[in-house]
C-alpha cells in the first residue's frame, strides 16, 4: 500500500501563520541546546511492507523519515538552536529493523547530534546484544507491534535476557507500555524492580489520553522506584503533565516529541461512542473521510500536533515553578544523564 510520506512531509513544512507565532513565542524560552530523546527514523529503502491493520493506523504516516528531513524540520521548528536527536526507527513491523538500525549507526558516524537508540528483535538476542555492544548506540528501543497480535506485556517483547544484560552494563531503554500506564503501573512496576541498573524511559508519560483520571494514584506508586524516569512525546494534557512533574519532580520529565508523528496537524476530540479521536483538515491515508466531516469544526485551524505537548508542558512548568534550570534540565540535562550522553 503506498502511503504518501513525501506529500505529508511538504504538507507539514508549509507553515500556518499561528505555527509561525509559536516559533516565534518559543524560540525566546527554550534553552540554546535541546535534547530530543523520542524521534523515529529511518530511511525508504528499510520499508517492506504495510498491513492493513497498520495502514489504517496514524502511526504509519511516516513509515520512514530520515535524519535529512529531521533537521529540516529542527532548523524550523528550533530557530538558533542546537538539536540532539535521539533516533530510533519505526517501530512497528513492516520494517528491516537491521538495515535502519544500520543507517542509523552509519548517519552517526558523521553527525555528532545524532546518538542512535537500537530498535531491538525480541526474537533475535544475540543480535540484540551483539549491536548493544556498540558505543554508538545509546539506548535500546523494543516494541509490542513487532508482534502480531501485539504483545500485552513487557516480557513479551523485552525479554528477561535482553532486559539482564541492559541491567548488567548499566544502560538505558525506552519502555512504550503494551496499556495506559493506569492500566500497566502494576507490569512497569515490577519490570523497573527486576533489573534495577536499567534506567526505563517510560514513553509519552505512560500514557497517550487526554484523561488523567487515576493517573495521580498509579504516579504516585511508581514514584519511588528511581530508576523510571518519563519523557513527553505527543502529551497534550496539562493535567498529566503537570501531575507527573508534581509526583516525580522535574529531574525524571525528559523532553521528547515523537516527530515525525508529532508533525501530523490535528486536534484531539472527544466522540461518544469511540472515544478519543483526531480531528484532522488534511486527507491522511489512515482519516474515514465521513468520521472527519462530523469532526470538521475541531480541525479548524489544526496545529502541528507538536505544538499541542509544548504549549501543555509550558504551563506544567509554570505551575510546577519555572525557573531557568527547570527548562534547562527537562529540554536537556535530564536525557543527557539518562542516556549517558
Amino acid at each position: 500500500m503506498r502511503i504518501p510520506t513525501d506529500s505529508y512531509a511538504e504538507y507539514a513544512l508549509e507553515l500556518l501563520p499561528a505555527e509561525r507565532e509559536l516559533i516565534d513565542e518559543f524560540s525566546g524560552w527554550l534553552p540554546d541546546m535541546v535534547v530530543d530523546c523520542h524521534v523515529h527514523s529511518n530511511p525508504p529503502s528499510s520499508v517492506m511492507e504495510i498491513d492493513d491493520e497498520m495502514y489504517r493506523n496514524m502511526v504509519t504516516t511516516f513509515p520512514h523519515f530520515t535524519i535529512e528531513q529531521h533537521r529540516r524540520f529542527t532548523e524550523l521548528l528550533y530557530p538558533g538552536k542546537t538539536v540532539v536527536l535521539l533516533p530510533f526507527t519505526m517501530p512497528y513491523r513492516g520494517i528491516d529493523f537491521r538495515a535502519a538500525n544500520k543507517y542509523l549507526l552509519d548517519v552517526a558516524g558523521s553527525d555528532p547530534t545524532v546518538r542512535p537508540v537500537l530498535y531491538g528483535l525480541p526474537d533475535d538476542t544475540a543480535y540484540t546484544i551483539g549491536m548493544l555492544s556498540n558505543p554508538a548506540f545509546v539506548g535500546l528501543k523494543m516494541y509490542m507491534l513487532y508482534f502480531r497480535p501485539a504483545a500485552s506485556r513487557i516480557s513479551e517483547f523485552f525479554t528477561d535476557e535482553i532486559l539482564a544484560h541492559v541491567n548488567q552494563i548499566g544502560g538505558t531503554a525506552i519502555l512504550h507500555p503494551p496499556a495506559p500506564v493506569t492500566r500497566s503501573f502494576q507490569d512497569i512496576a515490577e519490570t523497573a524492580v527486576r533489573f534495577p541498573n536499567v534506567t526505563f524511559v517510560v514513553a509519552h508519560m505512560g500514557s497517550l489520553t487526554l484523561s488523567s483520571e487515576g493517573v495521580e494514584a498509579v504516579y504516585k506508586k511508581l514514584a519511588p522506584i528511581t530508576n523510571l524516569v518519563f519523557d513527553t512525546a505527543i502529551v497534550p494534557s496539562v493535567e498529566i503533565l503537570r501531575t507527573g512533574l508534581d509526583v516525580f519532580g522535574h529531574h525524571r520529565v525528559l523532553f521528547g516529541t515523537d516527530q515525525p508523528l508529532s508533525l501530523v496537524r490535528a486536534s484531539v476530540c472527544i466522540n461518544p461512542v469511540l472515544g478519543e479521536r483526531l480531528a484532522t483538515p488534511y486527507p491522511y491515508h489512515w482519516a474515514d473521510p465521513e468520521e472527519e466531516r462530523g469532526y470538521a469544526p475541531y480541525a479548524q485551524g489544526a496545529t502541528h500536533l507538536h505544538w499541542g505537548t509544548m504549549k501543555a508542558l509550558r504551563e506544567a512548568i509554570a505551575t510546577y515553578g519555572e525557573t531557568p534550570g527547570v527548562v534547562q534540565d527537562i529540554f536537556c540535562n535530564n536525557a543527557r544523564r539518562a542516556f549517558k550522553l
